[in-house]
């Protein structure tokens, strides 16, 4: 028996987004002034309902595209 463990998912793109979060900068109220700092690009995958960073720059990946997500036991 081989300790390398591989699963291999075939899935679909379902969605490409850059993601934000809003940062406080400074005030109270309606003085508040906020930012939007990007959280990366993230791609969703048919058949999941969590999503991926792929980092800070925009994938190649569009939505329709088929993909395979390969997990090894290192």
């Amino acid at each position: 028996m081989t300790d390398k463990i591989k699963y291999v998912i075939a899935t679909t793109v379902i969605g490409v987004n850059e993601e934000h979060r809003k940062v406080w900068v400074s005030g109270i109220g309606k003085e508040t002034v906020f930012r939007e700092h990007s959280l990366g690009w993230f791609v969703h995958l048919d058949g999941s309902d969590e999503a991926i960073c792929l980092g800070a720059e925009r994938p190649v990946l569009k939505v329709g595209d088929a993909i395979k997500i390969t997990i090894e036991k290192a």
